[in-house]
């Protein structure tokens, strides 16, 4: 059974490892891809709580724009939405070679740069 630890797949002492199938590889890659080592998580989890998240174009201003993006999410008031509403939605893993998910935006919001990789 895919998923079980060794020991339990055997019979009468013997230890038998059945060979992945090509389905639970790519679930393995996809799981790699998104993993968040405890270095990482700790990283990221202690800049969202020091963060500041400006409500305001005002506060946002003597914030100095380090937490304002220019992107199409920008509303006319030069704040991004989910800051007007007091909180940034940020995605955090840790740097995993292969990975599909940008951390670009994290990285920015946050100050902090993922250093661990689950495929090293």
């Amino acid at each position: 059974a895919a998923g079980s630890p060794p020991e339990f797949l055997a019979d009468g002492g013997e230890v038998v490892v059945e060979e992945a199938s090509e389905d639970d590889k790519k679930d393995e890659l996809w799981y790699k891809g998104m993993w968040l080592s405890n270095r990482d998580f700790l990283g990221y989890f202690g800049a969202a709580i020091d963060l500041v998240v400006p409500t305001t174009e005002e506060e946002a201003a003597l914030k100095g724009g380090d937490n304002v993006t220019t992107d199409d999410e920008i509303s006319s008031t030069g704040v991004h939405r989910n800051v007007r509403k007091g909180f940034v939605l940020v995605n955090a893993m840790s740097k995993n070679s292969g990975a599909k998910w940008n951390l670009e935006e994290t990285e920015k919001r946050l100050g902090v740069v993922s250093k661990d990789d689950s495929m090293a």
